[in-house]
């Protein structure tokens, strides 16, 4: 973490790894039922003037390091159990810990404890994200426990299997498919926030129905999913105000309706000798809890929208292809409805936009997702596909067996201006990003990757605002090695 731990914490952690370790190497000497498999990766980070103010002479300039192990344990036939666990975290740890983020302890009359000298990083943590157990047999399968969701593109729900993938969208949950020739039908039923044991009133839950149909011999998947969340009367935490649910002068009375959230998303995917096409789309309802300042509940309704295309010739070394997508944005005059969506963060359109905060301002409305651009921009990969409508064609070429170029170029524009009212642009500009890939084997993959931001009229805010928007440029290295 960014912050001390606790001497005593640190010490908890290293003998919990020590026992696991331990456990897993008995385990494989013993049983053949015993797999371990896992991700370890580095990341390299330069951003030139992400304030898009090149006179306060500004940039970003850091290192992640992070390993997953993924342990799977055969039970008994049918029966498997799976897990996963975070090693070197920061505070958000699905990013990874910070190159130099020691955990030491200080001590101001130790020279050795001190920052400035001290010989030890001191020690990290050890997290458990995902524990559940499978049972397959002759008429589906049951899962139960803390496990991750993916539907289609993984617009909406993003299990983060990716090499470089800083997040996962997990459930503890129960769930049971059913599957005839290509089809398939899945029930999971959620359990997001338990409160108080003895009743149900202050508790989230969540209902998920998922119809597939995946026919490897035509090359064509799709899909169906209905999605509800239910917060009882005692779950009071969506956020609310200016730039937010609501707006200026929202409220969130006890005595207000209860959070209703309500998701169907189409997923297609056709995949040819020389092309492929994909389309995931998701339309969300329901309530939020909140009133606007003339007392009404506000309503949720927003949309998402990708389509990626690949053209991929047999007799050329060259590939082609584009994604296009299009998310709604929060129309400020409507107090009384929400529209605002984003992609799952894993979702990447393009290097620097939408990945990294931009600007002076949070010209994205992105503060409600995590991210927000300001005055001074120090998160880590916090943005999101928001508020936008894009258009990304790419380009790649097989240099050599092992080595790929690859560059793509992204026009994007606001759907919606956060201010009521402004005479800002929608414009966002256009990126330029130049990528060289070398991948040896399957289990190796280095990537670098060169941005240009050209950023657009709408970083500028209103007249009155008057920001900069000059470009930016960032520079990324990283490194992802599975066992």
């Amino acid at each position: 973490m960014n912050t001390l731990e606790n001497p005593r914490r640190e010490k908890v952690n290293k003998k919990v790894l020590i026992l696991v370790l331990a456990c897993a190497t008995y385990l494989s000497s013993f049983a053949g039922d015993f797999e371990w498999s896992g991700l370890y990766r580095f990341e390299a980070n330069h951003i030139e003037n992400s304030e898009l103010d090149s006179s306060k002479n500004n940039f970003k300039d850091y290192g992640l390091h992070h390993l997953i192990l993924k342990p799977k344990i055969v039970a008994a036939d049918g029966l498997t159990i799976f897990g996963r666990f975070d090693i070197m975290n920061s505070g958000n740890y699905f990013h990874g810990q910070l190159f130099g983020g020691a955990n030491r302890t200080i001590s101001t009359s130790n020279i050795e404890e001190t920052d400035s000298v001290g010989n030890n990083m001191g020690t990290d943590s050890l997290l458990i994200s995902q524990l559940y157990a499978e049972l397959s047999h002759e008429f589906g399968l049951l899962k139960v426990g803390r496990a991750p969701l993916h539907f289609g593109l993984g617009l909406n729900l993003n299990a983060g299997a990716g090499d470089f993938d800083h997040y996962s969208d997990t459930r503890d949950l129960l769930s049971y498919e059913i599957a005839m020739g290509n089809y398939s039908f899945i029930t999971t039923v959620g359990k997001v926030v338990e409160n108080t044991i003895e009743k149900n009133t202050d508790d989230v839950n969540e209902y998920i129905f998922n119809l597939n149909y995946d026919n490897s011999d035509a090359k064509l998947k799709m899909g169906v999913l209905y999605q509800m969340r239910r917060a009882a009367g005692g779950i009071k935490d969506v956020p609310f105000g200016t730039g937010k649910v609501g707006g200026a002068g929202a409220t969130r009375p006890a005595s207000s309706e209860k959070f209703e959230f309500n998701n169907i998303s189409i997923y297609f995917e056709r995949t040819e000798e020389t092309h492929r096409w994909a389309l995931e789309t998701a339309f969300i309802d329901g309530k939020t809890g909140i009133l606007d300042a003339s007392d009404n509940n506000v309503g949720l309704k927003s949309y998402l929208i990708g389509f990626e295309f690949d053209y991929l010739p047999t007799a050329s070394d060259f590939k082609y292809g584009f994604k296009f997508g299009s998310v709604s944005g929060d129309n400020p005059n409507t107090t009384n409805t929400y529209e605002g969506a984003a992609f799952d963060a894993n979702y990447d359109v393009a290097m620097l936009l939408f990945n990294h905060q931009l600007g002076s301002s949070d010209i994205l409305n992105s503060t409600i997702y995590g991210g927000g651009a300001g005055t001074t921009n120090v998160q880590l990969d916090v943005e999101r596909v928001t508020n936008t409508t894009y258009l990304s064609p790419n380009i790649s070429y097989q240099w050599r067996e092992r080595w790929n170029l690859g560059a793509s170029f992204t026009l994007a524009n606001l759907n919606q201006v956060n201010v009521s009212g402004s005479d800002m642009s929608k414009s966002l500009g256009s990126e330029l990003d130049l990528a060289l890939t070398y991948k040896p084997n399957d289990n190796l993959t280095w990537v670098n990757t060169v941005g240009y931001l050209m950023a657009g009229e709408a970083f500028k805010g209103s007249t009155t605002d008057n920001f900069n928007n000059d470009s930016a440029i960032g520079y990324m290295s990283k490194i992802a090695i599975r066992f």
